[in-house]
């Protein structure tokens, strides 16, 4: 309430100070001053504000009615994007402030509490997955010398009180500050003078108690900025998930600054993400001389390394999930990290792997994660998938069709074929069927008479008219069933029909919320759990 009051008080104050320029000064009343402001100081006349460098009146921090009336128009423009596939979300984002800005959006209806740092950097970024878990926050960026307008209206719209600062005066400048000082907002700062120390600090203040850290390379060896950050991309939800905070290394020796800050904490494990090329086998050694358990995650490549990161958290495949984050991997721009970074509080707080792409492809240990799973997801209609901003549509779309079970339309996007696939054989006979060709041709009737159903609205006719439609679906259903631990075959077409529509259903009401003026973050969850089954 304090919150509230202040910034109102000072809102009307600003806005008092556009009328008044126009009245000659002896005939101004200057009513309620002087007042005290938040780090600006006591105000005795309202010319002290328009002298305040920066400061802009209009800014929308300052204004709430602004930032209100924005936000609804902005809500199915920045957040729900594009819907491909019926178990497929799109975020878009033209930068990563608008990334960021979109999982906010998809994540949270409101928040007490928000992280803040610069959008043209990754590095005090980089552990920000663990705080996002740790405050249960969302992660927004801003321009270094500035609060960007669309921050700082979703700082208004998740009704924030308190905010982090992740990194020094040189990564957000004092003048952000102040606008939220004004504002009304509670700030703190996590930083020092590189990314290694950030991130030793923010582990000693925010989690001085965590027995389990996070460690990581803070660096690239080739040149390639998204080396230094591609594993964080998948392990932050995981770490948020669990309240780990996130430590950096140099990858052939255990920094100093990082040593002593394990030294001085509770810390009595530590996971090592990424083979011995990011965090070598000495660095290991000398934490386990240290007294701590030791235990390395890793991949042969970043893509790898995301699918052990998601086997650690208990998923084997796509069908332990109710819903996947699908996040870029590869360097295709300067500001790809934003939306991966920004993905760790909805994967922490829906239980949800990141995957990565690969640009407008799939990597071979992405597809090979979501089509182990192909035949419980042909049952259960499969997790949802949620693509993050500067995904390559071409690769969003292939994972929903490969989602799906429609290996066909999937792999001709991708310009693969059925022998691209390494797990095909395995396919096969969790399948039960050696006729390829009439399991797909049966999945993607399977899939497409469901959906047409769904949008008929009619699902007891479409029920009845699959479990008569012939040999090629009750095959399909007889060697899915059979393929089961225990399954003898004998389920009816009926009952596996019911499951898929149950898996998908509630489309129609889930599409009724987004245009009842539902929150962004109800209207995602609405669609990615009743499209994807979750």
């Amino acid at each position: 309430m304090k919150r509230a009051v202040s910034r109102s008080v000072v809102a009307l104050v600003l806005a008092a100070v556009l009328v008044l320029a126009a009245v000659p000064a002896s005939a101004q009343d200057d009513g309620g001053l002087p007042i005290e402001i938040p780090g600006v100081g006591e105000i005795t006349e309202l010319g002290d504000l328009i002298d305040i460098p920066g400061l802009d009146p209009l800014d929308p921090i300052l204004d709430p009615v602004t930032g209100i009336i924005d936000e609804l128009v902005a809500v199915i423009d920045d957040v729900l994007a594009e819907t491909p596939l019926v178990n497929l979300l799109a975020l878009q984002g033209e930068d990563a402030i608008d990334a960021a800005v979109a999982f906010s959006q998809a994540t949270y209806e409101s928040s007490g509490t928000a992280l803040i740092a610069r959008d043209d950097l990754f590095a005090d970024a980089l552990t920000t997955g663990a705080l996002q878990g740790i405050f249960d926050a969302p992660l927004l960026l801003t321009a270094s010398g500035d609060l960007d307008p669309r921050t700082a209206e979703e700082l208004v719209r998740l009704g924030v009180e308190r905010l982090v600062i992740v990194g020094g005066e040189d990564a957000i400048s004092p003048l952000v500050r102040q606008k939220l000082d004004i504002a009304g907002i509670e700030v703190g700062r996590v930083g020092g003078p590189t990314r290694i120390e950030t991130a030793a600090d923010a582990a000693l203040q925010a989690a001085p108690e965590a027995t389990t850290a996070v460690l990581t390379r803070a660096y690239s060896t080739d040149g390639d900025d998204a080396q230094a950050y591609a594993d964080l991309l998948a392990v932050s939800p995981w770490a948020a998930q669990n309240g780990w905070p996130v430590l950096l290394s140099q990858s052939d020796v255990l920094t100093g600054s990082t040593r002593d800050a394990i030294a001085e904490s509770a810390l009595e494990e530590i996971i090592v993400i990424g083979g011995a090329a990011a965090i070598a086998d000495d660095v290991v050694a000398e934490l386990e001389g240290m007294g701590l358990t030791v235990r390395r995650v890793a991949g042969e490549t970043r893509f790898g390394t995301a699918t052990a990161i998601a086997a650690e958290r208990g998923f084997a495949d796509s069908s332990d999930a109710d819903r996947l984050i699908l996040a870029e991997g590869a360097s295709v721009r300067d500001d790809i990290w934003a939306p991966g970074f920004a993905a760790a509080a909805h994967g922490a707080r829906h239980d949800a792997p990141i995957l990565l792409t690969n640009d407008a492809t799939l990597p071979a240990e992405t597809m090979q994660f979501i089509t182990d799973g192909i035949a419980d997801n042909l049952l259960d209609g499969g997790p949802a998938a949620l693509c993050a901003s500067f995904v390559n549509p071409l690769a969003c779309q292939a994972a929903g069709l490969l989602l799906l079970g429609n290996l066909t339309d999937a792999l001709d996007i991708l310009g693969l074929d059925l022998t691209d696939l390494a797990n095909l054989e395995e396919l096969l006979d969790s399948l039960g069927l050696g006729d390829l060709a009439a399991v797909l041709d049966a999945a993607d009737g399977v899939v497409d008479g469901v959906i047409s159903g769904v949008a008929a609205g009619d699902l007891e006719a479409l029920v009845e008219a699959l479990a008569s439609s012939g040999t090629e679906i009750e095959g399909l259903v007889s060697g899915l069933v059979g393929s089961l631990p225990g399954g003898d075959g004998g389920s009816g077409v009926e009952d596996v029909v019911g499951d898929i529509i149950d898996g998908v259903g509630g489309l129609g009401d889930v599409l009724g919320g987004a245009e009842s003026g539902d929150s962004p973050a109800d209207i995602v969850d609405g669609l990615l759990g009743g499209l994807g089954g979750g």
